[in-house]
């Protein structure tokens, strides 16, 4: 049996809830007089309602979750530009104390220049390059 998405997990559960409180009287009647069973179709919605409730619960946890996640990784970008500034900072102030024509001035400040370069090229058109979800 194939495994069904979520979308359609949640599609079909609905659905059937909508299903059992519409037809409730019918189900119970048929059952009833066609097998001589008293079928709980309440017992049925509770069950639903409650698991219902129980996922939506989750969902809930889920957007909150995403929300921290996306406020969190925009504070710890924040932090990483001013890492960064204070690194390149620190670059022009060895080479202001050593002097930009030492070596170590010249290997600090390639080493700066090629990543700037680098981010300016862009990505690379490499299916794994360009996939958002990586």
């Amino acid at each position: 049996m194939a495994t069904l998405t979520e979308a359609q997990q949640l599609a079909f559960s609905l659905w059937m809830k909508d299903m059992l409180k519409e037809n409730k009287t019918e189900i119970e009647e048929t059952a009833l007089r066609k097998k001589g069973i008293k079928f709980d179709t309440d017992g049925y919605l509770k069950s639903l309602t409650d698991k219902e409730a129980v996922y939506q619960g989750d969902e809930g946890k889920i957007v909150k979750t995403k929300s921290l996640l996306q406020e969190q990784n925009k504070t710890a970008n924040i932090h990483l530009g001013e890492f960064y500034k204070v690194s390149s900072d620190a670059v022009e102030a060895v080479v202001g104390a050593i002097g930009k024509d030492e070596k170590l001035s010249k290997i600090l400040r390639n080493k700066r220049d090629s990543m700037v370069n680098e981010a300016a090229r862009g990505g690379s058109d490499t299916p794994e390059n360009n996939n958002p979800r990586a």
